[in-house]
């Protein structure tokens, strides 16, 4: 049965309030069908535009996030680029699970650095490789780009076993990014660039992964919405606009943050306004509304914090370091000793204490996440190879020496990204596959901006690739260190290589070159394991 408007003669006859309802249904579909067709044009000038096209995260309960598939990205926050992820997240066109005949796999693992939405996918030097190395081999090559926004070693070692498995590399490429060392333990916050499994390895244990805090996440009002509008991050370029908008906000409006808290956990966030006032008002020369809501230290994170400058970031005081800088990394500290259960919850538990605080003391959520030992065994491992870290940092006269909890600390996260890299090594090797490590340049690591801070827990970006460095030689591992060509290009020459933070389309080529000549010397040895 079809039900039509009636006709005019008939909508006459029929009585006055019949007449005014047929009106108002009349007037609400056409307001109803103009709205719609206002969003498809609007999606539809948005296609036309490339704008809206930076939602990139798909969820993944092992991985946190990974790239969304079958989608266009057009990239404008920094640089400009456009790519497509394919039905697996890869940017490589027509490109197979199946490996062809007679051709040569390489597989690279990194953070946005090597994902290079930033140029034009043609521009990254993943593709600039691939044309490079079938020059220098005479092999049938691809070079599989598995870079992704925001990966840690972890996520990394994961993306290995769980993805890049699946296409039959004959090599794998880990490339190291700056601050890597720090983000294999770091816990999920406002950003999904963060959304993480973490990972630790004390002394005398197994290495320990697990994602509870990614479940954690998922969990959250924030993560249930985001999972609950899949379709809508995945196809509409409003809500790309608005997405990063609504993120650029939870970076650096903590008026924002706490609304949208009041929204999804009002309790909890009540809860912490009261605390926040009560310090405040306890104060007679803080009686300030803005302070209560935004603390006297300001926003605790930023997402260029752990690949790029954080903007909160201060020259100076202790190592150059302030409590927002450190602020994410030791909460996955306090995550992976709380969440963990069965064997990884006693390991864990055994890695948590306080630290005394001296004359520099971190702040005191570092402290409480800055591990002990209790065997006197690992207790002793631990103070040694924190001492060898911190005699190795004072390299540099100009670096103040770091306390003991620092150098544990430090420690603790050397000890896990050696584990790390170790694992993926035996990984590839169980698969018969040739396993190298590539230091990137790092923009803070060989131009940075005058007085941006480059030192973190004491640990600069050099100090980092030596960690890496050892790890490759102490486990046979083939390692290239790109951050020393780069040092010794002009120093206007190596600004032009970088955005604000991540590649140019000179820097994608500058790797590409320098990467050429080893990955080709190393693709025609044979494995040993082979």
């Amino acid at each position: 049965m079809v039900v039509s408007a009636p006709s005019k003669e008939r909508l006459e006859s029929l009585p006055k309030t019949k007449q005014k309802s047929w009106r108002w249904l009349t007037f609400l579909a056409m307001t109803i069908v103009l709205q719609v067709v206002a969003l498809l044009f609007t999606e539809f000038f948005l296609y036309v535009a490339g704008l809206g096209e930076e939602e990139i995260y798909a969820f993944d309960k092992d991985l946190g996030t990974k790239h969304m598939t079958n989608k266009r990205i057009t990239w404008r926050s920094e640089g400009y680029g456009r790519t497509y992820f394919d039905g697996e997240g890869m940017q490589e066109p027509g490109l197979t699970i199946a490996k062809p005949a007679n051709t040569y796999r390489i597989a690279v693992l990194g953070d946005s650095t090597v994902e290079g939405l930033q140029v034009p996918a043609e521009a990254q030097f993943t593709r600039v490789l691939n044309e490079q190395i079938k020059l220098n081999s005479g092999k049938k090559v691809q070079v599989l780009n598995f870079g992704t926004s925001g990966y840690s070693t972890v996520q990394e070692l994961i993306q290995l076993k769980k993805q890049v498995l699946r296409y039959a590399p004959d090599m794998v490429v880990l490339c190291y990014d700056t601050r890597d060392l720090f983000e294999n333990w770091s816990s999920p916050d406002e950003t999904m660039t963060n959304l993480r499994p973490v990972a630790l390895k004390v002394p005398g244990k197994d290495l320990i992964i697990h994602n509870a805090a990614v479940t954690q996440w998922m969990k959250s009002p924030r993560g249930r919405f985001l999972t609950s509008i899949g379709w809508l991050r995945q196809n509409s370029r409003i809500w790309g606009l608005i997405s990063a908008t609504e993120t650029e906000l939870s970076f650096k409006n903590e008026v924002y943050k706490t609304i949208v808290g009041l929204l999804t956990s009002p309790a909890n966030t009540v809860r912490k306004l009261w605390k926040q006032a009560s310090i405040e008002l306890s104060k007679p020369d803080n009686w300030s509304l803005n302070k209560i809501f935004t603390g006297s230290s300001g926003p605790s994170f930023h997402i260029q914090f752990f690949e790029g400058k954080d903007p909160n970031a201060q020259s100076g005081g202790t190592n150059g370091l302030n409590s927002r800088e450190v602020n994410s990394s030791s909460k996955g500290a306090a995550v992976s000793s709380n969440t963990t259960s069965g064997e990884a919850n006693k390991d864990q538990a055994a890695a948590q204490t306080s630290v005394k605080q001296n004359s520099a003391p971190l702040p005191a959520h570092v402290q409480s996440s800055i591990t002990k030992i209790n065997s006197n065994a690992a207790k002793s491992a631990l103070s040694e190879a924190g001492e060898k870290a911190n005699n190795e940092i004072e390299s540099t006269a100009a670096r103040p020496k770091i306390d003991a909890a620092t150098q544990n600390f430090v420690a603790l996260l050397t000890n896990t990204l050696t584990a790390l890299i170790e694992e993926m090594n035996k990984t590839c090797r169980d698969n018969k596959v040739k396993f190298v490590v590539v230091a990137l340049p790092s923009r803070i690591g060989v131009a940075p901006a005058p007085g941006e801070q480059t030192v973190m827990l004491g640990v600069s970006y050099s100090d980092e690739v030596e960690v890496v460095k050892k790890a490759c030689a102490n486990d046979s591992i083939p390692f290239y260190n790109l951050v020393t060509p780069a040092l010794q290009v002009p120093e206007t020459e190596r600004h032009d290589m970088f955005f604000a933070v991540h590649l140019s389309a000179k820097g994608h080529k500058f790797i590409a070159r320098q990467l050429s000549g080893f990955l080709s010397e190393q693709a025609n040895k044979a494995p040993e394991n082979q």
